[in-house]
C-alpha cells in the first residue's frame, strides 16, 4: 500500500481521519467535503428543501404539543386528541413523502451560478454508497428536469481506497481534484448546450 505520509494533502492544516471500516462515517466525510468544494467553487446553497422539512417538522410537533398541553382533561378532550393524532400522522407522512421524493439521495441543492459563460438553473449534488461496498458515487445534475435548461447528469464512481490511506486519512487534494473535474465536466456540458 501507499504510505500514509504520501497521501496527506497539504491544502488542509489538519488531516481528516476516519474509521475506514465505518461506511457511514466514510460517506459522511466525503459528502461534507464534496459540498464544501462545490460551494467554494461559486455556487450558493439553496435552503428551500431544508426549510420545508423544518416547517413540516414544526407543524408535526405542534400537534403533539397541543395534544399534551390542551387545558381540558381526558375524556372531555377526546375529539381534540383524535384531531391532534390525525394531524400528527398526516404531517409526519407528508414529511416522509417529501424526503423520499424531493430530497432522495441529494446532499446539496444550489442556486444558479452566474458566470460570463452561461447561467445555469442551479445544481443538485447526490451521493450514494451501498452498504458493505467500497464504491462511492457522486452525481451532479441540474435542477431543471425538462426543457431547454435540462442538462444530462455527470457521475463519478470510485473506490474510497483512492481517497483514503491505510490509516483512514482523507487525501483532500486528490478528492478535491476529482470533484472539481466532475463539476467542470457538468459545466462544460451545460455551457456547450447554451451556445
Amino acid at each position: 500500500g501507499v504510505p500514509a505520509a504520501a497521501w496527506r494533502g497539504v491544502s488542509m492544516p489538519e488531516p481528516r481521519q476516519v474509521n475506514k471500516w465505518d461506511i457511514a462515517a466514510v460517506k459522511r466525510i466525503l459528502d461534507e467535503r464534496a459540498c464544501a468544494i462545490v460551494l467554494d467553487s461559486g455556487y450558493r446553497e439553496d435552503f428551500y428543501v431544508s426549510n420545508v422539512k423544518i416547517l413540516l417538522g414544526l407543524l408535526t410537533c405542534g400537534f403533539a404539543i397541543v395534544a399534551q398541553f390542551y387545558p381540558e382533561k381526558f375524556p372531555e378532550n377526546v375529539s381534540v386528541l383524535m384531531a391532534c393524532i390525525g394531524g400528527y400522522i398526516l404531517f409526519n407522512l407528508v414529511l416522509q413523502l417529501f424526503i423520499n421524493y424531493k430530497e432522495v439521495d441529494n446532499i446539496l441543492f444550489t442556486h444558479a451560478k452566474d458566470t460570463a459563460k452561461f447561467v445555469n438553473p442551479g445544481i443538485l449534488v447526490a451521493s450514494r454508497m451501498d452498504r458493505f461496498q467500497d464504491v462511492y458515487t457522486l452525481e451532479i445534475k441540474g435542477k431543471a428536469i425538462k426543457g431547454k435548461a435540462a442538462q444530462r447528469p455527470v457521475k463519478l464512481e470510485k473506490s474510497v481506497a483512492k481517497w483514503f490511506d491505510v490509516d483512514g486519512v482523507l487525501a483532500e487534494n486528490i478528492f478535491k481534484a476529482d470533484v472539481l473535474k466532475l463539476l467542470q465536466e457538468y459545466e462544460e456540458g451545460f455551457g456547450s448546450k447554451q451556445q
